[in-house]
């Protein structure tokens, strides 16, 4: 008996009605105001779109005569969203984009999109020189929308004098007196007889006393007077008692240094090749593991201290540099001989982090005996590839389509993609010349790619290589394709939300399917291996019909770990056949690791998979 493979869900509903944008859709640049050396703040808003709003993408004009970007930050109405960002494509056109996976901003909302923020540069502009801002190129949800610019207006507000009152008789910090006091107070031991010169708040006076000990530059009074002289002629006023007998000669008072003998310090050198990721590139949400060596080269034991590890939480902005984040709390480590080296061990959660190169810094603290060099610091740069949506790729008579699509590339110069008829040998290149990329952007693209002259029936395996401007490579993840003679191009491929998990971090894998072709009688098997084993199927060989043109993802398998799940490497299986025949027309792998606790050693039985 078959089934009809179907899902009732918002989700899929929505997939079935076209939406047309309303003209009053509305997007808008709020007009600012400001003068050279002001920080002023450029308001994006919409205003109650007919249509929900999941992903946005656009291009802001400005004069960089007047204006220079310096950062940018979400509106209220993209507060939720999975990724935000701008960047400066030239001086004068800034880009800002953002979607969200699972959520979006309802049909009906007004508010904020985005708050960009400029530095007002302009050296030689007059009162009421202006601007446009001008918004280009509206993409994704909001294409076709209805645009307002707005204005900057070169103001600066004249400040006004206000005079300052300055009371009578207000004492002041420079003692003068119309006549010297009888016994005025000095900054050094008077004797009986007073100094017939007026006294200053300096070592030094104008004519020093005939036998009045002489005060150096290298000692600093005690005993310094902290108000104003008095105006008036004070009558024995000495603060302190005039040495009894008259002093011969003039004594000159040296202060002393007593050496003190200063204690060995800790001297942990730590080295950026001696920083290592595993995995050496990881997508987002993949759990990374850093170790880092402490040499100790100094001339005792280190008793202990703690080791940092921070990331660049503003990698595109240089200016700012260091702006660290804490991956975590510090590691401690203890006894570290003299001489010796041992390691230190961190988990990064990458699951907030963009597409990008991040500089991670280690460094150590708290050390017993302290550090040589309290400030010392290393880096090093960990890079995250880009984001795919997706990368799927489309059986065919002896040949298959590729296709994929990118949410985010930084510094992407182009795509190469690699094959293999063998999903665990070594994968050749196949393109020719490389496949331009965006460079730097925050929007979709789409981007596709045909190989022909296959077998039938047999599988091949695709990885997609991105090549960044400084030449090094990011690899996405496996799939695979039958070409076959029945004309199916249904394919359903599933990703786990990342590639290594612990106890701490609940499994999701998801799934999509898909059919470019007509309706299909297909039967679906997807089977669980762990550790090269195979375990169980989380779907049974099941006969189903996918209608054509269907495009659904839903959740394959979404759970807590439970602690006692066998460590080691994760393989989801998925198979499809031609019902009426039996050929192979799908084949899907994804994996995944569970390290369960990164300190854990047992491997348990798999008593605990659950779906």
């Amino acid at each position: 008996m078959k089934q009809r493979f179907i899902y009732l869900s918002f989700t899929c509903f929505l997939l079935f009605f076209n939406v047309f944008t309303s003209a009053q859709d509305v997007i808008r640049v709020e007009s600012a105001v400001g003068c050279t050396g002001e920080l002023i703040t450029v308001l994006i808003t919409i205003d109650n779109p007919d249509t929900l709003v999941d992903s946005f993408g656009f291009d802001l004009a400005i004069d960089s005569v007047m204006l220079t970007l310096d950062s940018c930050e979400r509106g209220d109405l993209a507060t939720g969203f999975d990724f935000f960002d701008c960047s400066e494509l030239n001086p004068d056109l800034i880009r800002v984009g953002g979607f969200d996976l699972d959520g979006e901003i309802p049909a009906g909302s007004s508010g904020t999109l985005a708050l960009l923020h400029f530095n007002v540069t302009c050296g030689s502009c007059v009162e009421g020189d202006t601007s446009t801002l001008e918004l280009r190129n509206l993409v994704d949800d909001i294409v076709g929308w209805n645009t307002m610019n707005g204005t900057f207006t070169y103001y600066c507000p004249t400040p006004t004098n206000t005079a300052t009152a300055v009371p009578t008789g207000t004492p002041t910090l420079t003692p003068t007196q119309t006549q010297p006091p009888t016994a005025t107070p000095t900054l050094t031991p008077t004797q009986t007889q007073p100094p017939t010169a007026t006294p200053t708040l300096t070592p030094t006076q104008t004519q020093p006393p005939t036998a009045t000990p002489t005060l150096t530059p290298t000692m600093t009074p005690t005993n310094t007077a902290t108000v104003a002289a008095p105006t008036g002629t004070p009558t024995n006023t000495a603060t302190a008692a005039a040495p009894t007998g008259t002093p011969t000669d003039t004594p000159t008072i040296t202060p002393t240094m007593t050496p003190t003998a200063t204690a060995s310090c800790s001297d942990i050198a730590i080295h950026a090749w001696e920083i290592t990721f595993d995995p050496e590139q990881a997508y987002p949400g993949d759990i990374v593991e850093i170790t880092v060596l402490l040499n100790n080269r100094g001339d005792r034991d280190v008793n202990g201290t703690d080791v940092n590890f921070a990331y660049e939480l503003t990698p595109l902005d240089p200016t700012d540099d260091p702006n660290m984040a804490s991956i975590s709390t510090p590691v401690h480590i203890t006894d570290i001989p003299m001489g010796g080296t041992v390691s230190a061990v961190m988990e990064w959660d990458t699951a907030d982090l963009d597409p990008i190169t991040y500089i991670v810094y280690v460094y150590v603290s708290d050390s017993d005996p302290v550090e040589c060099d309290p400030d010392a610091m290393t880096q090093t740069d960990y890079t995250v590839p880009v984001v795919l949506l997706n990368f799927d790729v489309i059986p065919d008579d002896g040949s298959t389509e590729l296709k994929w699509t990118t949410v985010t590339e930084i510094n992407n110069i182009g795509f190469n993609i690699y094959r293999n008829n063998d999903y665990f040998g070594e994968f050749q290149r196949i393109t020719d010349t490389m496949i331009p990329g965006a460079g730097t952007s925050y929007v979709k693209h789409d981007y596709e790619y045909s190989d022909t002259g296959l077998v039938n029936g047999l599988p091949v395996f695709y990885r997609l290589a991105t090549v960044d401007g400084d030449g090094e490579l990011s690899w996405s993840p496996i799939v695979s394709a039958v070409p076959n003679v029945h004309g199916i191009k249904t394919i359903l491929n599933t990703g786990s939300s990342r590639r290594v998990y612990t106890v701490k971090t609940p499994l999701l894998v998801l799934g999509g399917i898909r059919n470019y072709g007509f309706d299909a009688d297909i039967t679906i098997r997807i089977a669980l291996l762990i550790n090269n084993a195979f375990v169980a199927d989380i779907i049974p060989p099941t006969p189903v019909t996918i209608d054509g043109g269907l495009d659904l993802d839903f959740v394959l398998l979404h759970n807590n770990w439970l602690g006692d799940e066998p460590r080691g490497e994760y393989v989801i299986a998925t198979i499809l056949q031609d019902t009426v025949s039996g050929d192979l027309v799908h084949l899907d792998i994804s994996e995944f690791s569970f390290l369960r606790d990164h300190y854990g050693v047992n491997s348990g039985d798999i008593s605990g998979i659950q779906e």
